[in-house]
Order: structure tokens, then sequence, then C-alpha cells
């Protein structure tokens, strides 16, 4: 619901954001990895029919003199001239002070530009031009640049209902409901999504391999073979829980203090 208000709902209706208070212009997600940021970023901008520009470092830093600045020009210029438009920069953290591989001089020029031209776009009167940014590691984002990102919005890990989902979205239909699966849901708190997806692939390369040594013996014919590519019994997820760790667990309490500083609640 925040991402909606903050983008959906400015560019669907303007109108509404039209007065004195306007409408928020710059957007952080912040989160643990593997928590669907940027899938999130991508679905919104479909939603909201606008031009998508994703710019990463490699396509905007230069180390040819005022090549960098020219670009974050030409940018935010094709930006409002193709509005409504959402600039996305994934891991935002590197036109940070705080990242030491921002502490180059073309990087430095990109940044004084960046942040003149983030303060055209915040102070135009429409919602036409959105900036949408994302990162792991909100903490390593100054304050000049954080506050241009005026809604912060907490992207958390996957609750019990969710990783539920996730889980279910691997397994045959008869396991959809099986206690199995009702009690992995709980025992992966901590696991992103993208840890639950590795969670499923491990055990369904364990499902598989039977089916190699069979083809590998000349026993069956990969003809013989019928797969819907779903995991058919969740003994093979048990088995493999073991070798697949989730990688921000241990980090949730350094994300919620940052939440709670700089975050915005529903």
């Amino acid at each position: 619901m925040l991402l909606k208000e903050a983008i959906f709902y400015p560019i669907k209706y303007p109108i509404l954001f039209s007065g004195k208070l306007g409408s928020c212009k710059g957007v952080l997600l912040y989160g643990p990895p593997g928590t669907g940021k940027t899938m999130l970023a991508k679905a919104v901008a479909t939603e909201c029919q606008s031009t998508f520009f994703n710019i990463t470092s490699s396509s905007i830093i230069s180390k040819w003199r005022g090549d960098s600045e020219k670009y974050i020009r030409v940018l935010t210029d094709l930006a409002k001239h193709y509005a409504p438009t959402i600039i996305f920069i994934d891991e935002v953290d590197w036109t940070s002070t705080k990242n030491a591989s921002s502490n180059s001089e073309p990087a430095r020029r990109f940044r004084a530009e960046f942040l003149a031209r983030l303060d055209g776009l915040l102070s135009m009167e429409d919602a036409s031009v959105i900036l949408l940014a994302t990162t792991n590691v909100p903490w390593n984002i100054d304050i000049a640049l954080l506050r241009r990102l005026e809604k912060r919005i907490f992207v958390d890990l996957p609750d019990e209902d969710s990783r539920l989902q996730i889980l279910q979205s691997y397994v045959c239909n008869n396991l959809y409901n099986s206690p199995e699966i009702l009690k992995l849901a709980q025992e992966t708190a901590g696991y992103s999504c993208a840890d639950l997806k590795l969670l499923c692939k491990e055990a369904w390369i364990d499902q598989l391999r039977p089916i190699w040594a069979n083809l590998e013996s000349k026993a069956i014919s990969i003809n013989d073979i019928q797969s819907d590519g779903l995991i058919s019994a969740i003994n093979h997820i048990v088995l493999v829980k073991s070798r697949v760790k989730p990688i921000a667990k241990h980090m949730s309490a350094q994300y919620m203090e940052w939440h709670k500083k700089f975050g915005f609640s529903k």
C-alpha cells in the first residue's frame, strides 16, 4: 500500500497531488537481499504504464571527464520528455560518499550533478518523474541522498504465510496443505524469497538424482520421463534444508534499528 501511495496514485491521479504539498518524488525500497525489491520496482512501473529507466553504475559512471555529468543531464531531460517516468537505481548506495567505490573523481562529479538534478526533479509541481531506488545496506546511504529519498519503505523477509505460498508454488498440488509443508513454512523463518527458491531448487536436484542414474545406466530413456518441474515429496526439501542457510537472518536487528530511525510504517 505504501508503494502505491508513493508512486501509483500520484501518476494515475496527478490532479490530486497538484497542490502545494505535491507528492513524494524520491522513494527508497530497502531490506535484506532476495526479498524482491527490484521485482517490486519493475512491477509498479508496469502497473503505472510509465516509462522506466534502469540505471546502474556501469552504465553511467565514465572515466572521461564530463561524461558522467552529461549522462545524468540527458537522463533527466529524457525522463521529463517521456513522462510519466520512473528512474530506477538498483543498489543506490553506490552513489553515496559512505561507499569507498564512490570516492573516485568521476563518481564525485556524477554525485554532485545527480543531487543537483534530483533537486530539480523534487521541485517540479507535478508527479510526472519519480526516482525509485533500492538498497540492501541503507546505513551506507549518507544523509544528503537520504533526505531526497523522502519515502523509505522497508521490504522485510517473508512472514510465515508468505513463505508457505512460496513453497507451495514449487510443489505438487497434493502437497499444498500437507502438515509437512506447513511445518516447513514455520521452520524457515529468516529465509528470503531467494533463499526459499534456492532451497526448492536444491530439493528438485535431489529428486532428479535417481533419474539421472537410470538415464546414465541406460535403464530408461529420456522419452520415458514426464516431468512438470515440481517437487513431488517433501522429504527432498527436508533433506537439503541443512545445506541452504539464510543469508540475511543475522542482520535482522540491524535492519529493524535503521527502520525505526528512518523508515516509514504502515
